[in-house]
């Protein structure tokens, strides 16, 4: 894969998973059923759509809003049989007190520290992601392992 075209996919991945994480999917506490939100079942049938654009075959989604595919090997015919592969994702989120609304961000370069971002539509205010309250994820982020997105949230301290 050349440069642009490594660019390109990696644009479309950060855009495609950006979409995702923006549609409200937390849980609503005290609900019996699964989905429990509106946002659930948004984000369960963009899913749906998604892998039919990707190729996927035998789309299904089940009252609980588990979507299921199959993606088909495309091997070439004299190869030897491989077994399939399973993925699932679990859509939804806890509700620990932040803001459901989210605005993701890609942050470059992270060197440590406190992240300090403007809001997106109250420009005056500053939002704070704190070292001392996330230690164990700022490491992470010093590392460089799929650390560096920060969606951020529109309570301030």
């Amino acid at each position: 894969m050349n440069e642009l075209n490594h660019l390109n996919l990696q644009k479309r991945l950060k855009d495609r998973f950006f979409r995702y994480i923006a549609i409200e999917s937390q849980s609503q506490e005290g609900v019996n059923e699964v989905p429990s939100t509106p946002g659930q079942w948004t984000l369960a049938r963009l899913l749906m759509r998604d892998l039919e654009t990707l190729g996927l075959q035998g789309i299904s989604i089940n009252e609980h809003g588990v979507v299921q595919a199959h993606l088909p090997a495309r091997l070439h015919e004299t190869h030897k049989v491989v077994p399939s592969i399973g993925f699932v994702c679990y859509m939804d989120t806890v509700d620990v007190g932040l803001s459901p609304e989210i605005h993701p961000v890609l942050i470059c370069d992270y060197h440590g520290g406190d992240i300090c971002q403007i809001h997106p539509r109250h420009s005056h205010t500053e939002l704070f992601y704190r070292r001392s309250q996330f230690p164990l994820t700022m490491r992470v982020f010093a590392h460089g392992i799929c650390g560096k997105i920060l969606p951020y949230n529109t309570e301030t301290d």
